[in-house]
């Protein structure tokens, strides 16, 4: 090959890179937006052993985050109205530099999920409830209209804390007033209920939910609470400056195959922006 040849196919390639501008953050949550969008549609969900009680996607993503330069975005799946998985699907960048792909889901389940294949070569199984509702001592009754139990929530959860520890030190988590997800139930034994997200200081990433509903009991409705860990971290509870649960440092994750726990994160590869960009030739590897 010729040096003028060379040159050629140098130039010829330093224009082709020139028509493909680096993507600006905007443009890049915008792409993967659309790529989780299609990831979050393909997961099926059931909560018996028949796979007949498939859970329903709610369409549109309760949120989307960010946080020095990861993104991501929050989905729910209902049963009868009632939240009963949640799901984050998002990006990080790894200790290379490259962007990677993770999916992370907590059961909200009140009986064990059903096996669920996470990408390629994970499968999730949950083998207990995703979480046990517990009463909130001392909380006023539900009230009998959909906009004061929104005020009694909002309320209710304000008297929670949640804290983190990162980087050695404990992290006060933020709460967010406004519900993650407020949802009105057709099972007969939940009136209302809310889940309510805290965030961690260096960006809008949920670290920690709180799942509050009326529930029914023998006294009649009651307001009752659910803890659910969103990160690997160890995180904890509080209310009254009394500690209520606390999660310890996960360990099953990135590299198991089985997971059997309520809370399940997985890294799912590298990223093929290029690959992305084509309809129908979305792709990890």
């Amino acid at each position: 090959m010729s040096i003028a040849t060379l040159c050629l196919l140098l130039l010829n390639a330093m224009l082709v890179q020139a028509e493909q501008p680096k993507l600006d953050e905007t443009q890049l949550a915008k792409l993967l937006g659309a790529h989780f969008q299609e990831q979050a549609a393909r997961y099926e969900f059931f909560i018996d052993a028949a796979r007949e009680q498939k859970l329903a996607l709610v369409p549109q993503p309760v949120m989307r985050w960010t946080a020095e330069g990861n993104f991501g975005a929050v989905w729910v799946w209902t049963r009868q109205g009632r939240a009963e998985v949640i799901g984050c699907l998002g990006a990080f960048v790894n200790g290379s530099g490259k962007l990677e792909g993770f999916h992370e889901f907590h059961s909200l389940t009140l009986k064990p999920l059903q096996k669920v294949e996470i990408g390629t070569v994970r499968t999730w199984e949950s083998r207990k409830p995703g979480v046990e509702p517990r009463p909130i001592a001392n909380a006023e009754d539900p009230a009998d209209t959909e906009k004061v139990r929104l005020i009694q929530m909002r309320n209710l959860a304000r008297e929670f804390s949640a804290q983190m520890l990162a980087n050695k030190k404990t992290q006060q988590l933020r709460l967010t007033p406004t519900p993650l997800y407020r949802f009105q139930s057709t099972n007969p034994d939940v009136l209302d209920g809310a889940l309510f997200s805290f965030l961690w200081d260096n960006g809008t990433d949920p670290e920690f939910l709180l799942l509050l509903e009326a529930r029914q009991t023998s006294d009649g409705p009651r307001w009752h609470y659910s803890p659910a860990r969103f990160t690997w971290r160890e995180v904890w509870l509080t209310r009254d400056n009394k500690e209520l649960w606390r999660g310890a440092e996960h360990n099953e994750f990135w590299k198991s195959t089985i997971l059997n726990d309520n809370y399940v994160t997985c890294a799912m590869g590298l990223l093929d922006l290029d690959a992305i960009q084509q309809p129908g030739e979305t792709k990890e590897k």
